[in-house]
């Protein structure tokens, strides 16, 4: 709160009795003046793919990365590198438009799109291996539309897709699939843990609670006029 301006009295203070504590000056040095916050701009005449940034993330070696809705980038603190996907070309991306960024427990970059699934990528040679929903595999990922990814404190891979929870198996790379029974809609959009190890899950109708170990789903219903939960 600001200070309140006191009158100014001509009365002298009254001199302390005998006993009484007396009061210390307030200070008169002013406070240090709050630092000042400089914002840079980088955009498309910087090398930005493109201009409206879904996603952010720093991987292990200090580069970053955006995720733009037309490819993905890597900044080194002065160029951008620009992923795309290149049509007949499969280690390239499966899609463009990047909804999610992840490091896995390897430190592997993981990124979500909007109708490709998930793309890891190989920073040996800059490659990435697609992960994507077929009909006629059930270990595959559950929808191409994945929002969300999370590494958890145990090092497992989360992928929130159009059609529920993804877990990955880093050894089969098949992915387990959970939803709560009897809902038919269940779009996982973001992802997060608390200190205990659940996984709050925001969704398109509620908030909910996941217990990895358990497998079991509580929910939290919103208010109706907002029912999804993005971030």
């Amino acid at each position: 709160c600001s200070p309140v301006s006191q009158p100014v009295s001509n009365t002298p203070p009254a001199a302390p009795s005998p006993g009484q504590p007396t009061s210390l000056p307030q200070s008169t040095v002013p406070p240090p003046p709050a630092p000042r916050l400089h914002f840079g701009r980088r955009g498309l005449d910087e090398g930005l793919s493109q201009s409206v940034v879904l996603s952010i993330l720093q991987d292990n070696l200090g580069f970053m990365w955006f995720g733009t809705q037309d490819g993905l980038n890597r900044y080194d603190g002065k160029t951008f590198r620009s992923f795309g996907h290149v049509e007949g070309d499969p280690t390239s991306l499966s899609d463009g438009w990047i909804c999610a960024l992840a490091l896995d427990a390897q430190g592997n970059l993981w990124a979500g799109t909007r109708l490709g699934g998930a793309n890891r990528y190989d920073m040996r040679d800059g490659t990435f291996t697609r992960y994507q929903h077929r009909d006629d595999n059930v270990g595959s990922l559950s929808d191409n539309n994945v929002h969300a990814l999370f590494s958890d404190s145990q090092g497992r891979l989360w992928l929130g897709t159009n059609a529920g929870l993804d877990l990955l198996d880093p050894e089969t790379q098949n992915f387990s699939h959970f939803r709560p029974p009897d809902i038919n809609e269940f779009a996982v959009l973001s992802i997060a843990q608390d200190p205990l190890g659940v996984l709050w899950l925001g969704t398109s109708h509620a908030l909910w609670h996941f217990d990895p170990e358990q497998h079991s789903f509580t929910s939290f219903k919103l208010d109706e006029d907002s029912p999804s939960v993005n971030a």
